[in-house]
């Protein structure tokens, strides 16, 4: 039987996971949020469901670290929520020239969003989070 869950787990690209961090309800769960832990029937998952916006797993009341979640399949990365103020940087040989924008759309890293500039322009524009901005 454990093997069969093994390989369905396999299949479906699901595994089981811990909370890694404590997680307010309603806050879309990231893989950065989370740890992998072998699945465990016997070990009580706190209640989490999926939310269609956001498309990810959201957990239905708060959560501790080191809370059991069980199987999720498919966590993105951390996104941007709409509002969020973010520097558009754009280059051209050895210039680069950068400004303010807010986000006018959630979105996550590799997706286009439509942004705001300080003059009202509205364009779409390639989020990409670097690495300090992702702690």
């Amino acid at each position: 039987m454990h093997l069969l869950l093994a390989l369905l787990a396999a299949l479906d690209g699901a595994g089981c996971f811990e909370a890694a961090r404590a997680l307010p309800a309603g806050m879309p769960v990231a893989v950065e949020d989370v740890r992998p832990v072998p699945c465990n029937a016997a070990r009580p998952a706190a209640a989490v469901r999926y939310d269609a916006s956001a498309r990810t797993a959201v957990p239905v009341s708060a959560v501790v670290a080191g809370d059991y979640l069980g199987r999720l399949a498919g966590l993105p990365a951390r996104g941007i929520s709409k509002g969020a103020r973010l520097t558009l940087r754009a280059s051209a040989g050895p210039v680069i020239i950068e400004r303010e924008v807010t986000a006018l759309q959630a979105g996550r890293p590799g997706e286009k969003i439509f942004v705001q500039d300080a003059a009202g322009k509205v364009f779409a524009a390639p989020l990409v989070v670097a690495a300090e901005e992702a702690e």
